[in-house]
């Protein structure tokens, strides 16, 4: 019977209306990250995210990882265990694709080496390089007119949020196509020269 309650709790968790907004992948809705979301800070604004920038690189995105994301992203991110927390706020980052890959959840998980966060004074005086992460859904990634490909410098801009998996770290979620462009060849809507 004990088994039976916990099922049917899941599926509620997973099934009742979002108290946040969705990740566009999340096909129920997100829940904020309630079990497993290693510590998200507090943060109002940008320069209060520039000291938690991450100053390790991202591991690398194995097959096992890309092909688990098609559960793991729903059932587990999605309903709020090691998953999102939204700042309710936008950013931009400008810096060189260190490397990306496209998961089976559609999300294409892009880590940037950066070179300017929000134009913000406070990231200059940082030492060290510094470190952010994309996630860009399958109808923004798949209508960019580029590949997202390590070496490439570009413009992200989009909602900032606390990924509660592996220790936590901050990503940008970009919702439209004019959110990620190639610094070379900048696009309408996005001055992505703001800190060159």
């Amino acid at each position: 019977m004990n088994n039976i309650l916990q099922v049917l709790a899941l599926v509620v968790v997973v099934v009742s209306p979002s108290i946040a907004r969705a990740a566009p992948v999340c096909w129920f809705g997100t829940k904020p990250c309630f079990v497993a979301c290693s510590s998200p800070p507090t943060l109002t604004d940008a320069e209060q995210a520039v000291p938690k920038l991450r100053a390790e690189e991202y591991g690398k995105i194995n097959w096992f990882d890309q092909g688990s994301a098609a559960l793991t992203t729903q059932f587990f991110k999605c309903a709020g265990i090691q998953g999102w927390r939204l700042y309710g706020f936008r950013v931009y980052a400008i810096g060189t694709i260190q490397k990306a890959a496209t998961s089976w959840d559609g999300l294409r998980t892009v880590d940037l080496t950066l070179q300017d966060f929000n134009g913000s004074p406070a990231f200059l005086t940082l030492t060290g390089t510094h470190y952010i992460r994309a996630e860009i859904v399958r109808r923004v990634w798949k209508k960019l007119d580029f590949k997202l490909v390590a070496g490439e410098e570009i413009c992200v801009e989009g909602e900032l949020h606390w990924d509660g998996d592996q220790h936590g770290f901050l990503e940008i979620h970009p919702s439209k196509v004019t959110d990620v462009q190639l610094i070379s060849a900048p696009g309408p809507g996005m001055d992505c020269s703001k800190s060159k």
